[in-house]
């Protein structure tokens, strides 16, 4: 073994611990990972960067954005809505969510189809009183079996198409395939409809759905009035990124929310400060001048955006997480988020 491949080895294995150890987001570890590659001379510049320039990437990128302005347009809504009719019957409602994903995901990447799908399902069940558990995740494996039909169904055939490209070797067609996606689509599809459906819990909603509700019972909002005292500085001199039972969870400024909050974050006249903590702990927040309560409810639409959405996540037997404080998980740092409520 030479020196060369003994360090790409210990490099990797090192990567692996660190984002096993949820230290830092996995894409901060392995830009780390590529830089050092590069600095101690292993890969050269080219090299380094010739991945993003691999033609799978950029069409996943590509697609990212159709399924962004597919998002944003009602067009999705109204036709999963008529798609997946009254509710009536639950099984025949999935039939039809399956079936419809499943003509779609083979020629859009499967990503973008569920992340754009998923709000959509929830509130189409919320409205008919259905378990959105029987829904989100047969809507899930169905993009990624039904995305084994083509090339462009799934990353990973993006990213290997890419490599025969650069490598000059023949290239998959669009639905060579097709061969082995077919079946075990279809197996996978009657699994989720028959056995897979039995086993789901029933589970009817989301601890979102009540704080979207009642934020008032979540979160204080205050308002910066003019005899603050650390007007036009940051919130680290403010002293409110470590206060003793609250936590400054988002700013809005104009209408336009800034979640997270970090400690370089500049306060402004008239901006309101929405904490996660106690309600009763409101007193601790009197205490600072220049903070002004709210004595109005609270409007999530002041706190969310396009970019900072409100859910609900639950940690697995295997977390990282698990016997940690948030402060010492670095929650915000690390993921980028704010715990709202547990």
């Amino acid at each position: 073994m030479t020196v060369k491949i003994a360090v790409v080895l210990i490099t990797l294995l090192v990567t692996f611990v660190l984002m096993a150890m949820e230290i830092t987001t996995p894409n901060a570890v392995i830009l780390c990972a590529l830089s050092f590659l590069m600095f101690v001379g292993i890969l050269s510049p080219t090299d380094a960067l010739a991945g993003f320039a691999n033609d799978g990437l950029a069409t996943i990128a590509l697609m990212y954005i159709v399924a962004y302005a597919i998002a944003k347009s009602d067009l999705i809504t109204r036709l999963f809505n008529r798609i997946l009719g009254n509710g009536k019957n639950e099984r025949v409602s999935l039939l039809k969510l399956l079936a419809t994903v499943s003509l779609i995901s083979p020629f859009m990447n499967n990503t973008p189809i569920v992340s754009t799908l998923t709000p959509m399902v929830q509130r189409w069940c919320k409205q008919k009183g259905l378990a959105v558990s029987k829904f989100l995740i047969p809507l899930s494996y169905a993009t990624i079996l039904s995305g084994l039909l083509t090339v462009l169904g799934t990353s990973t055939n993006l990213v290997a198409q890419g490599l025969l490209s650069k490598y000059h070797l023949k290239q998959f067609g669009t639905f060579d395939l097709a061969i082995v996606g077919i079946p075990i689509t279809i197996v996978g599809l009657v699994y989720l409809l028959t056995v897979g459906y039995k086993l789901l819990p029933t589970y009817h909603g989301s601890s979102v759905d009540e704080v979207m509700a009642e934020p008032n019972n979540y979160l204080i909002e205050m308002s910066i009035g003019p005899d603050f005292d650390y007007l036009n500085q940051t919130v680290a001199d403010a002293k409110l990124r470590h206060l003793n039972n609250v936590f400054l969870a988002a700013i809005n400024r104009r209408g336009d929310p800034i979640v997270p909050v970090t400690d370089g974050t500049i306060l402004r006249l008239r901006d309101r400060l929405y904490f996660t903590g106690a309600v009763d702990c409101i007193q601790d927040l009197l205490q600072i001048k220049g903070l002004i309560p709210s004595t109005e409810k609270i409007d999530m639409a002041d706190v969310t955006s396009d970019r900072a959405r409100l859910v609900e996540i639950s940690i697995p037997d295997n977390s990282s997480l698990i016997n940690q404080t948030v402060k010492s998980a670095q929650f915000r740092r690390v993921y980028g988020s704010v715990i709202v409520a547990i």
